[in-house]
């Protein structure tokens, strides 16, 4: 398997860095959701420091995935014409520029409180606003209606290499998958 991609497949570098941004958003989606549902107790405060910190390591791999898709293009779309390949090409584009917004919301939102954040203890991460409630409420309420619809696009992208796989039987989600 060839790191970069081909003219027909995905290279060895776009699976993981795909496969492995899924899996940190969909954990950070998962402890995103419990902590805006639960109470804040200093029991679970580290609950809200690993969410940072690992929203700030997917932050830096979807920026390498922008780099990367950059330095090497992903293989053509097979086999989708019409309306479906408008929605997946603007399910993908949105897929990143949320996946971009949400680390960016948070941590401005995390910056105006004031509390000093941490990169799984390894160092601290600089706060990038002034301590203000107003700015903190803007953009908690950014950070969740933005990952709401992050859920929706991943609802779609999801539904849509299932549907490729599976119904159209096109090889689309083979080339994705190692």
């Amino acid at each position: 398997m060839l790191w970069r991609n081909s003219p027909d497949s995905f290279g060895l570098t776009s699976k993981l860095l795909h496969w492995v941004t899924a899996a940190l958003v969909f954990g950070l989606i998962g402890l995103g959701l419990y902590l805006a549902n639960t109470k804040v107790r200093l029991d679970q405060l580290h609950l809200y420091g690993w969410h940072k910190a690992t929203g700030l390591l997917a932050f830096s791999l979807i920026l390498l995935r922008v780099a990367w898709r950059i330095i090497s293009p992903p293989p053509e779309v097979i086999g989708t014409a019409g309306w479906q390949s408008v929605v997946a090409h603007w399910v993908h584009r949105l897929l990143f520029v949320c996946t971009i917004a949400m680390p960016i919301t948070g941590w401005v939102a995390s910056s105006a409180t004031g509390f000093e954040m941490s990169f799984f203890g390894l160092f601290s991460i600089p706060l990038i606003t002034p301590v203000s409630e107003r700015l903190e409420d803007v953009f908690f309420a950014l950070h969740g209606i933005i990952g709401r619809l992050l859920i929706l696009l991943i609802i779609l992208h999801v539904a849509g290499a299932l549907q490729r796989q599976f119904v159209k039987r096109d090889g689309t989600l083979k080339r994705m998958w190692f």
